[in-house]
């Protein structure tokens, strides 16, 4: 988690609060948060909202603009209690609105769940035996990125082809695209990579293909590594699938 807080004080005592439950990044504004998210990619983002210079408003409508962290779960932490500044709040992108002063095991249960939901749409689409990023939680950015892999992947799965080629079809740097990936899928992006080609394989058994067949043309030269693979996705032999 980043913690995002102006007043030193507050800010120790959140982080001191937290600890026990999150790795903790500490910034004192905006402009330090950004440059700290240059270097570390947080699965969570608290910040406060009236600070000096990049305020919480400004740095979430940026956050959330910005394909590398759109995805990224922000809670603002504040005094503004009014309905129209938790609105505002809500408006700008941010996951959650706590008003200060704040009760240190709400804040931890509101983080905690933002986690567990995102990790709960994460299981629910990598346990999805068919290809529909539609299933993530997502920004329309971040469903169209996920469609333009998963075309890229349909049509090319016979040919061999390297995540720096991935990154580079999809305009992204390598660690952006290793970030964004991970991030959405909880997957990395071999692994995501991997789960798309059995999942066509399933599609090429039901179309008639045998085994073996299937194996080679989505890229597996081995047949018993692919019979093993996935029987870990599905629960059962690719034979019995063709069966079924």
């Amino acid at each position: 988690m980043l913690i995002i807080e102006d007043n030193a004080e507050i800010l120790d005592y959140i982080d001191q609060a937290l600890r026990p439950w999150f790795n903790t990044t500490k910034a004192f504004n905006g402009e330090e948060a950004l440059e700290i998210l240059g270097k570390i990619h947080p699965d969570l983002i608290l910040t406060d909202v009236m600070m000096p210079g990049i305020d919480g408003m400004e740095l979430t409508e940026r956050l959330k603009k910005d394909f590398s962290t759109s995805h990224v779960p922000i809670i603002m932490l504040t005094a503004k209690t009014d309905i129209e500044d938790q609105i505002s709040g809500l408006q700008c992108g941010a996951d959650a609105y706590l008003p200060k002063p704040f009760n240190t095991k709400l804040l931890k249960t509101v983080a905690l769940n933002l986690i567990e939901q995102r990790k709960r749409i994460i299981a629910k689409f990598r346990d999805n035996k068919t290809i529909d990023p539609e299933t993530l939680k997502v920004t329309s950015k971040d469903e169209e990125f996920l469609q333009q892999l998963v075309t890229f992947i349909q049509d090319n799965y016979s040919n061999e082809f390297s995540i720096e080629e991935l990154a580079e079809q999809m305009c992204v740097s390598r660690t952006v695209f290793y970030n964004k990936v991970k991030g959405l899928t909880g997957m990395s992006p071999v692994e995501f990579v991997r789960q798309m080609k059995l999942k066509i394989a399933a599609q090429l058994l039901e179309k008639g293909y045998n085994v073996s067949e299937v194996s080679f043309r989505i890229g597996f030269n081995d047949v018993k590594y692919f019979s093993k693979q996935f029987k870990n996705l599905f629960g059962y032999p690719p034979s019995r699938h063709k069966e079924g």
